[in-house]
């Protein structure tokens, strides 16, 4: 390789750089792919908190991980009850930190608002 000119060394160099890029978007691309199909698996179907929180793992760093948060946080405050409230608090401000410009973001705050409307009541003195 030594008795190549340079712009011979140069264009081998932009050739495997255009390789390694186009094999990182195709494998990027096939993640997201995988990542919305979740959407359509059994488990996402069932809408249980347990379901919702595996879909959510497995969706991690795609873009329809935000969704998937949304779907859990609504599902944990529907189920009701103080430590859901505050499931559905935390996964709705990590998914507000992570993505505050996303679609889902303005139904995030709705929920976030509507957990802290509730008042925490103390148990009745018996």
């Amino acid at each position: 390789m030594s008795s190549l000119p340079t712009w011979g060394k140069v264009a081998i160099a932009a050739a495997l750089a255009a390789i390694v890029v186009v094999i990182v978007r195709t494998k990027a691309a096939q993640a997201e792919e995988e990542a919305w199909a979740l959407l359509a698996h059994p488990d996402y179907k069932l809408n249980t908190v347990a379901s919702l929180e595996s879909i959510r793992d497995r969706a991690e760093g795609s873009s329809v991980e935000p969704w998937v948060s949304y779907q859990l946080a609504a599902k944990l405050f529907e189920d009701g009850g103080e430590e859901n409230f505050a499931r559905a608090e935390q996964v709705s401000q990590e998914t507000l930190d992570r993505h505050p410009d996303h679609a889902v973001s303005p139904l995030l705050r709705q929920l976030l608002e509507s957990i802290s409307s509730y008042e925490v009541v103390p148990p009745a003195q018996g």
